[in-house]
């Protein structure tokens, strides 16, 4: 029998609206039954992997962790606060993760390929404040709910695990689990209640399996499944804010670490109310941090802070007159080059710092040619090279960064020290309103890159700017657009690469201000700065909690987790555990 989409056109229309509203209201509305007369929330009804009793998501904190509290270094110190949780939606990435694990027997998050773009807010898609759902996105859903059952409802016995004939009681039982699953959280009542109707009154004309593929459609087109709503517990009015329930805390683990809906073994600690101290919560997070999961959703981190995918993201081009060895098969190469290096980062094998001054790098043959301006060599593995350290800067001196920091036909010293400045050193560069820039001077046919942007320099308003990037990118000006090594420019000028990071606070000067001289002093200066460190730990900070950066509440969070990654000599997967059981990733501030 056909699906009948007719029977769910109001179902599909009810989805869009009230996922509409959900964006611009920042809130899920509440079902008909979720609370209790006296405003406390509900027992949640069936919980647990198989729909279990839910006993673990608690109503009243009863045992307040101590606060984590850091010498700030000037005689002072300060305590980790949690700051606000407003309303994440899944990212397309957590979304195709999610119907992979809700549905593991078909994996159906290709066929979500018509999702709308995520939109990006400093740096990452996963900030609620860039995660507005117009009717555009609201379709997608729809459209992308429709696809995902319909290539589920082609296993369905395997799916559901029933056996025999499909039967209503079934369907429904199963429907209960994957909501719970979907919801990621205990349903309640009248979430129950809603799911079951719409089975109900797609079984008036449809048997059990279209009926059960109605169901899952309904579900996956949900605020509660689309969105990340939490419900903190109640009591303690402190700085230290309220804990999050162990249903949220589970959420907030999995989604960070990777990417994704938790495990059932997560799961079984939320439901028993095992992710309340810090211990607890570190050991799941190491578990998690250990499997190969992780890697896809900390490369979603450092792709998006560091740029390095960019190439094959927006699909850079270059001047095949002047690079013709540089193609779509190198950028995927030099891509890979990185991952190779940040994967051994994110593991714990080799230090942060080495992302900034490491003299060596990974590659197979054929990028070793494209390096030496040969187009030889094949695909191969890609292997520990070591390289002169006069020449390597880490990452830094990857052609994934210099190629997408470049123009099609030469470096750009703006491009490279605006990425320094505002990605490695968290410095905001902002035009100032109203502001006419001037045409420069002539430029002479045989000027080089620097001459003309120590042009720059010289003229107001553009040196103001300038002088915060323009000198960092000198520093890389030995290196091509396509990132390969030059030691004179094309017309054969030699090149100056002394350069210098403009103290941006003249009252309150960084380790990372000074003057400098080639890559690798570039690269040794950014390993060695609290500064780097401290942007490092805002940038993970922002990405895991889904806003904003703010000075006020996360300036301690941000020196704390700064303060772990130099105890733990720079072991990245130290700062991410800390992070995770501080209480700007446990707690959440009083709701108003």
């Amino acid at each position: 029998m056909s699906f009948g989409k007719r029977s769910l056109a109001y179902h599909r229309l009810w989805g869009s609206l009230l996922l509409v509203a959900t964006a611009c209201s920042g809130t899920v509305p509440d079902s008909d039954d979720d609370r209790d007369d006296d405003g406390e929330q509900g027992s949640g009804g069936n919980g647990g992997s198989n729909g279990g009793s839910g006993q673990g998501g608690g109503s009243v904190e009863t045992d307040m962790p101590p606060p984590i509290v850091i010498d700030t270094g000037d005689g002072k110190t300060c305590s980790v606060k949690p700051g606000p949780a407003p309303l994440r939606r899944l990212t397309n990435l957590e979304y195709r993760h999610t119907v992979d694990d809700l549905f593991p027997a078909v994996k159906p998050s290709a066929l979500a390929n018509g999702l709308v773009g995520d939109n990006v807010r400093n740096f990452f898609d996963n900030n609620a404040l860039s995660q507005a759902v117009l009717r555009s996105e609201a379709e997608a859903f729809t459209l992308s709910a429709e696809a995902v059952s319909g290539e589920v409802a082609k296993k369905m016995k395997d799916v559901t695990g029933c056996s025999g004939t499909l039967n209503d009681a079934c369907a429904k039982t199963y429907l209960e689990k994957l909501a719970f699953r979907a919801f990621r959280r205990p349903l309640e009542g009248g979430e129950k209640t809603a799911i079951l109707a719409v089975y109900d009154k797609a079984r008036e004309r449809l048997e059990p399996e279209d009926a059960t593929r109605a169901g899952i459609e309904f579900i996956l087109q949900t605020p509660q499944f689309l969105y990340r709503p939490e419900a903190p517990l109640g009591g303690g009015d402190t700085e230290q804010g309220v804990a999050l329930s162990s249903w949220d805390v589970a959420s907030r683990l999995s989604y960070f670490l990777w990417a994704s809906m938790p495990d059932d073994e997560l799961f079984g600690a939320a439901e028993k109310g095992e992710l309340v101290t810090r211990d607890q919560v570190k050991a799941q997070a190491r578990r998690l941090l250990a499997s190969p999961r992780a890697l896809d959703s900390m490369h979603h981190f450092f792709a998006q802070w560091m740029l390095y995918k960019k190439i094959v993201k927006e699909d850079v081009s270059k001047n095949v007159e002047f690079f013709p060895n540089y193609n779509a098969t190198i950028a995927a190469d030099l891509v890979r080059e990185s991952e190779a290096l940040i994967d051994r980062v994110i593991k714990g094998e080799l230090d942060y710092r080495d992302l900034f001054s490491g003299a060596y790098s990974f590659r197979n043959s054929r990028l070793e040619g494209f390096y030496k301006g040969k187009a030889e060599g094949g695909d191969g593995a890609f292997n520990r090279v070591d390289l002169p350290s006069d020449r390597s800067a880490g990452f830094l001196t990857h052609g994934s960064i210099l190629a997408a920091m470049s123009t099609a036909d030469d470096s750009s010293p703006i491009f490279r020290g605006h990425f320094v400045r505002t990605h490695l050193l968290c410095d905001p560069l902002k035009l100032p309103p109203g502001v006419e820039v001037p045409p420069l001077p002539p430029i002479a046919a045989d000027a080089t890159v620097r001459t003309v942007h120590e042009l720059h320099m010289e003229v107001e308003p553009c040196k103001s700017c300038h002088l915060q990037m323009d000198p960092i990118g000198f520093a890389l000006e030995n290196y091509d657009a396509t990132g390969v090594w030059r030691d004179k420019y094309a017309n054969g000028a030699s090149i100056d690469t002394s350069g210098e990071i403009y103290s941006f606070d003249k009252e309150n000067p960084k380790d990372s201000d000074g003057k400098l001289n080639g890559p690798r002093q570039l690269g040794e200066r950014l390993a060695a700065s609290s500064h780097v460190r401290e942007c490092m730990a805002r940038q993970l900070l922002e990405f895991a909690i889904g806003r904003d950066y703010d000075e006020t509440i996360d300036s301690c969070t941000v020196g704390y987790l700064s303060k772990t990654l130099a105890d733990a000599e720079g072991h990245f997967d130290e700062m991410v555990v800390s992070l995770v059981t501080s209480d700007s990733f446990m707690r959440t501030q009083k709701a108003e």
